[in-house]
């Protein structure tokens, strides 16, 4: 019976041993968890950020996409207008030309023609300057 008790005793003893390190492995698996769920925690906060982050950029993307589109829209109506309006100075050039091309030609011709009479005038008037000075030189001369 001695024996039986000291077997039931080691017995015991071994099974309260393993009791203990399992309550430690328990622990420390314990400890281990809760670790882990507050890295969870954390990572779980840092990927909403970064998801906040992400869709912020996603959004500000868009605005700039949607700014960039206007730009174009833009870009392109003053191509047009552009055009449009180089064309019309083009035609309104062309009927100025045709229009007063043949006016300007005829006073053209008329500054011409009176360039010409004011020469001819000039040199008469000069012509009659040198007579008039002639025939009052010989009036001086015959009075003297």
């Amino acid at each position: 019976m001695r024996s039986r008790i000291d077997e039931q005793s080691e017995l015991i003893m071994i099974l309260k041993k393993r009791a203990d390190e399992v309550t430690t492995q328990l622990q420390t698996s314990e400890r281990i968890r809760q670790s882990l769920d507050d890295f969870k925690q954390q990572a779980q906060g840092s990927l909403d950020m970064e998801i906040k982050k992400s869709e912020m950029l996603d959004q500000r993307f868009n605005e700039l996409a949607e700014n960039h589109q206007e730009l174009i829209k833009f870009k392109d109506q003053y191509k047009i207008e552009n055009e449009r309006l180089r064309k019309e100075n083009e035609k309104l050039k062309q009927d100025n030309e045709r229009l007063f091309s043949g006016a300007l030609q005829e006073k053209q011709l008329m500054i011409d023609d009176l360039e010409v009479q004011l020469k001819d005038v000039k040199e008469k008037c000069q012509h009659l300057d040198e007579k008039y000075l002639l025939v009052t030189t010989y009036r001086f001369a015959m009075s003297v």
